[in-house]
């Protein structure tokens, strides 16, 4: 008889994916942090060019990371913490020492990312159940 070290590798080949994805969004948010709450003379020079392209971008990424990392968390759920997030930065923004200033254009564009965001993986898991299950 031989003995099976592993008998189910799927799950734990889920679960190291589910931890990466767990560690790439907590290294994110430090990022998308650090970034919104540097003072503004500090403040590293725009990557897009454009502030709220900026704010969909980091927050579409965020919300994609988020549903990767928690998919028994349902969306909706997802999406409110990282709009309550969204709104923290922007009131932590009006602290008068960083010399920024909060945005309700910012939130939005961040809501309407983390709208973007949730989409696009939910059309990616249909595509693939699609793919999966389609006759050979």
């Amino acid at each position: 008889m031989r003995l099976k070290l592993h008998a189910r590798p799927e799950p734990r080949k889920r679960w190291m994916a589910r931890q990466a994805s767990r560690l790439a969004f907590a290294a994110i948010l430090g990022v998308v942090t650090v970034i919104a709450l540097t003072p503004a003379p500090n403040a590293p020079p725009r990557l897009l060019g454009l502030d709220k392209a900026e704010h969909l971008a980091a927050f579409a990424v965020l919300a994609i990371f988020a549903r990767l990392s928690w998919p028994d968390v349902r969306a909706w759920g997802i999406g409110v913490a990282l709009l309550l997030y969204g709104g923290m930065i922007e009131l932590a923004q009006a602290t008068p020492g960083l010399m920024r200033s909060p945005s309700l254009a910012d939130l939005a564009a961040d809501g309407a990312g983390i709208v973007l965001g949730l989409a696009s993986v939910t059309m990616a898991a249909r595509l693939a159940s699609r793919y999966e299950t389609a006759p050979r």
